[in-house]
């Protein structure tokens, strides 16, 4: 079909994203699907970009020239790479029936995207490759085999969304894993440094307890620790925060 540029205003902000629209047999009509997101017309402008809609509109022209005359490029800049590893977390998600628990935050929120789909997919990508939300969004999420429709900005919105509202989805997890599962609390494992770690700003009451520990100090107990684990084959990686 065609491909077209989307403006979504969302708390006086204008994201922008380029679709692409074409037939589907099984829906048996025309269908839209994301090709680019693209970012806020206000963060491209204090970037740089002097009229991001002007700039974009002629990339989706230029798409639809090279469409119409037949010149799709032998080599694509995108990696054929997919990552499917996450399919058995995924069937987990899907039997834990969350979405439609997690679907009534629409209620209470007017995002343009989908918080589930959103929670779900920075899942999938953060047991396949763990990294920043930066190059979780541009370099991950795009080789996941199923696509992903929101921009990074709609990506931080919703985490801070999610991080406001996490007592009550740790809840929610729990009873459906309880409910699904059972929960045993023999052995418990616990890993904060997840999407939401990434704070914008220091916290002094963590740094504070990090500073109090010389150098000196962190590598005697990093040398101690490695002993230990060295006899029992297990290895151990130490961070030093800076």
């Amino acid at each position: 079909m065609a491909y077209f540029l989307k403006k979504i205003k969302l708390k006086n902000r204008t994201y922008l994203a380029i679709y692409e629209s074409f037939y589907s047999h099984e829906k048996k009509g025309t269908v839209h699907k994301c090709y680019k997101s693209l970012g806020s017309v206000e963060t491209l402008t204090a970037g740089g970009m002097a009229d991001p809609v002007a700039f974009f509109q002629s990339e989706v022209d230029s798409l639809n020239q090279a469409k119409k005359a037949g010149g799709t490029p032998k080599i694509s800049a995108v990696s054929p790479l997919i990552y499917m590893g996450y399919f058995p977390l995924k069937s987990i998600m899907e039997k834990l029936k969350v979405k439609r628990y997690i679907d009534l935050f629409k209620l209470t929120s007017d995002f343009q995207f989908d918080i589930y789909e959103l929670l779900s997919s920075l899942a999938y990508a953060r047991s396949v490759n763990p990294c920043s939300k930066l190059r979780t969004f541009h370099e991950v999420l795009p080789s996941l085999f199923h696509p992903c429709n929101y921009s990074y900005d709609q990506l931080l919105d919703g985490l801070s969304f999610l991080g406001a509202n996490y007592e009550k989805i740790a809840e929610l997890f729990t009873a459906q894993t309880s409910a699904v599962y059972g929960i045993s609390t023999d052995k418990t494992y616990f890993d904060c440094t997840n999407f939401f770690f990434e704070i914008d700003r220091e916290d002094e009451k963590i740094r504070s307890r990090v500073i109090s520990w010389s150098a000196t100090s962190l590598s005697s107990w990093s040398a101690s620790c490695n002993s230990m684990f060295w006899k029992t084959n297990i290895p151990l990686r130490t961070y030093l925060i800076s």
